[in-house]
């Protein structure tokens, strides 16, 4: 970066987004800004087009999974159930193993295992709707994880879209021993290509947990980096809670109509490739080039 040019970590609680198209450098200053993150700052990086596995080359502390699970509260969907005598009584003698199947196909009279609820029709005991409300409950529970759980205390590389549950995760996390209230970057979400995301128009599972990052993540300490090529990408209202923007080189069309009140678009339309004009301090920023540590293109035979 440019010498003399210091950004404090701690500012990108208040998040940031790097905007640019194809060739403008995003993936390079994303890189070099997750690489200079403080020892204390734990990072989840989205490596969605996966070129940014790099990072973690030559950094033994960082962890690269193609996917993450997150567990659902099994305990408190089982106490749920547990805290419904009839259906407790209903389940009682069957085991857990069977519980489905026994929900699924019960005896239309209780007697024949129940000994205590002999001659009793079943829709009187348990009604059908409490039945498929215990289906789903149990259909719920979580399956052997095949991969690792999402880890919100290190520092990981995901090569794979954010899904809701892993974003909600976080959420859920705030202002927990884990995430406690901070002024301190502790943990840093980054997004590269955050398209279809958090979109101002429709609802993916993923609006509404980043949303609520972005609008309240800082008090603890939580910040996230979004990457995108249109400034559309992004819903308005949760890009009115970005604080640090650095602009890339953009298409005409998408700098004049999304961005002419936010800068001057002379000094956007004359950037170079990996340079960026950062609003906040008014400087444009030079990237370094960021070399790779991968082998490149091999041939099928060197592969097997």
């Amino acid at each position: 970066m440019n010498i003399g040019f210091n950004l404090d970590p701690d500012t990108l609680t208040t998040h940031g987004v790097v905007l640019g198209r194809t060739g403008s450098g995003k993936t390079g200053l994303i890189t070099r800004i997750v690489e200079q993150l403080p020892a204390y700052t734990a990072a989840i990086v989205y490596d969605i087009k996966h070129d940014l596995s790099n990072i973690a080359v030559d950094q033994t502390h960082w962890n690269v999974h193609h996917q993450v699970s997150v567990q659902p509260q099994a305990g408190s969907i089982l106490d749920a159930i547990k805290a419904k005598p009839n259906l407790r009584a209903f389940l009682e003698h069957v085991p857990p193993t069977r519980w489905l199947a026994r929900l699924k196909d019960p005896p239309s009279v209780l007697g024949i295992i129940y000994k205590d609820f002999r001659g009793i029709p079943l829709e009187t005991f348990i009604s059908h709707r409490e039945r498929e409300k215990a289906i789903v409950a149990l259909l719920s529970l979580p399956r052997q994880p095949s991969a690792p759980p999402l880890d919100i205390t290190g520092r990981s590389i995901i090569r794979s879209e954010p899904t809701g549950d892993q974003l909600q995760t976080i959420v859920d996390a705030l202002g927990t021993p884990l995430l406690p209230a901070s002024t301190r970057l502790r943990l840093l979400v980054v997004i590269d290509e955050c398209r279809n995301l958090i979109p101002g128009n429709g609802n993916p599972a993923t609006k509404q947990p980043l949303a609520t990052l972005l609008s309240r993540g800082r008090a603890f300490g939580v910040g996230v980096l979004l990457g995108t090529q249109h400034p559309m990408d992004i819903c308005y209202r949760s890009l009115s809670n970005v604080g640090t923007w650095f602009i890339g080189a953009l298409r005409g069309r998408d700098l004049h109509r999304d961005l002419r009140h936010e800068c001057n678009a002379y000094v956007i339309e004359s950037l170079a490739p990996r340079q960026f004009y950062v609003p906040r301090y008014k400087e444009v920023l030079n990237v370094s080039t960021c070399n790779t540590n991968l082998r490149g293109p091999i041939a099928w035979p060197q592969a097997t």
